[in-house]
């Protein structure tokens, strides 16, 4: 969250606010799902997270879009992050299967990964903070597609979390060079 905070006060680029907020969003998802394990049950929570993890696959989709200059407008995201907000609570209150309230959730944020990660992975040749990036949110999104699927084995939870967050690391680390070099671009660009 640092380093993409710094990043967008640095570059004043949009879809970095937004990234940056994504990036907000799925770190309260982690922190709630570490510390709060044996009450993942509790209704309150469960709807907490999942709403989380719904809205952190909304920004990091808009900041997406916003990259590629497919501008929408901040009231359609809005309108989204209701729709999500609604989506968990009647799942939570109506749906007590843990696993269909879920998947819908981590097939957004798998999508928007893997739409984030497009861009990048077209243009690989350019940069390697680009491919870092690509490959990086690639396999995110394949990763988050299986957790899901999990179950309630604490090992293998704490595994995907810890697997998680290194290639959350991995694409910030991405982020960094990709900014770097578009940043050196303009600099030479200026310059010359």
């Amino acid at each position: 969250i640092a380093l993409f905070a710094y990043l967008n006060h640095r570059t004043r680029k949009p879809y970095l606010s937004l990234w940056t907020v994504a990036w907000m969003f799925y770190s309260v998802y982690l922190a709630a799902s570490l510390s709060l394990q044996e009450t993942a049950d509790v209704p309150l929570l469960a709807f907490a997270r999942r709403t989380c993890i719904g809205i952190c696959g909304l920004f990091l989709f808009w900041g997406s879009l916003q990259r590629t200059n497919q501008r929408r407008s901040l009231r359609e995201l809005g309108g989204a992050v209701g729709l999500i907000t609604l989506w968990n609570y009647v799942a939570v209150v109506l749906v007590h299967d843990r696993f269909w309230c879920a998947l819908p959730m981590f097939v957004l944020l798998a999508a928007a990964g893997v739409y984030s990660a497009l861009p990048f992975l077209r243009n690989r040749r350019r940069s390697r903070g680009g491919t870092i990036l690509g490959v990086g949110f690639l396999l995110w999104s394949l990763h988050l597609l299986a957790v899901p699927f999990l179950g309630n084995s604490l090992p293998a939870i704490a595994g995907a979390h810890v697997t998680l967050s290194v290639l959350a690391l991995l694409i910030t680390v991405g982020v960094v060079m990709e900014e770097e070099r578009t940043v050196s671009e303009h600099h030479y660009r200026t310059l010359f």
